[in-house]
């Protein structure tokens, strides 16, 4: 009897030594990357006049966000990962950002980017956005804080906009004007994480109109700083008449027309985050007189009247 325990114990010995334990591999980080600015909170006063348009909200996630560009960084701030402007591919609702299996369990900060065009505006050292460079593209911005663990692999991470816009309708103007120019002050020109701005800058934004019918400009803008307003100088123009194309040469040679140039008195706006700002330009061709208007609760309401000199 003692023979035969001694044999199996041999044999159980012998098996055990022959199977290698298998350790599954721990999955890596995922981060569902979602929208959540999907369209301007106040789109509705805009679509109302047909100026701007209601997206659907449940487009898929490139139809709002083109280009991601991702970094994550340890508790240190070291980056341990990067992933520079890559394009948005499928119909999925939301984005899946994979990162390196390699990467061991621990708390990291992860920044997502989207809408970049460039490579080149973030800070290596703070993670800051400096978004002259990308004056008039839609960038979004997501960061948080993940503890990356057994069970705890996969995050979800709201996108938010980190702009505003600037629409201005236009009526009445001689046909013979084809631009406009606008300078626009006191805007933020960095947005480090946490959507904090930082840094001030003057914006300026040229147009050339290719249509007449329901002239309408489209830009975006970062925040006005601070509790101050932002000043808008917009200037019309006939370029064609002043750089001497389209047979025209001299003011004495379109007397028969209304102006080459009519420069605007400056107003003051407020830009907000993920709002619109919502003007009109309003000439009268009778008396040489504009009158400006601002969309306020859905409705119009004059805020400067002035006389082209």
């Amino acid at each position: 009897m003692r023979r035969y325990l001694i044999l199996i114990v041999l044999i159980i010995t012998v098996l055990c030594s022959c199977v290698s334990p298998k350790v599954d591999d721990c999955p890596p980080l995922r981060i569902s990357v979602e929208v959540q600015d999907k369209n301007f909170f106040n789109i509705k006063d805009a679509a109302s006049l047909g100026l701007d348009d209601v997206k659907d909200e449940n487009l898929p996630f490139r139809e709002y966000i083109s280009t991601i560009y991702y970094v994550v960084r340890d508790m240190s701030g070291i980056v341990v990962a990067e992933q520079k402007n890559y394009a948005v591919e499928g119909d999925e609702k939301s984005h899946i950002i994979t990162l390196p299996s390699e990467l061991p369990y621990g708390k990291y900060t992860v920044t997502v980017w989207g809408n970049m065009k460039s490579d080149t505006p973030i800070s290596d050292e703070t993670g800051a956005a400096y978004l002259e460079v990308e004056a008039f593209n839609d960038i979004f911005l997501g960061e948080m804080e993940v503890e990356y663990a057994y069970g705890a692999d996969t995050f979800s991470l709201p996108m938010r906009r980190t702009k505003g816009k600037l629409l201005i309708m236009v009526e009445g103007i001689p046909e013979n004007i084809n631009f406009s120019r606008k300078t626009i002050s006191n805007l933020y020109s960095v947005v480090t994480s946490n959507l904090n701005y930082d840094k001030v800058s003057d914006v300026v934004s040229d147009t050339r109109w290719t249509e007449r019918g329901g002239i309408v400009t489209h830009t975006p803008l970062c925040p006005t700083a601070g509790e101050l307003k932002s000043e808008l100088n917009l200037t019309f123009a006939d370029t064609d008449a002043m750089t001497g194309g389209g047979g025209r040469n001299t003011k004495d040679e379109v007397e028969d027309e209304k102006k080459l140039y009519i420069p605007t008195e400056p107003i003051s706006i407020k830009v907000g985050r993920n709002e619109l700002t919502v003007l009109r330009y309003h000439y009268d061709a009778d008396t040489d007189k504009i009158d400006i208007y601002i969309m306020v609760n859905d409705r119009w309401e004059i805020i400067h009247s002035m006389v082209v000199d």
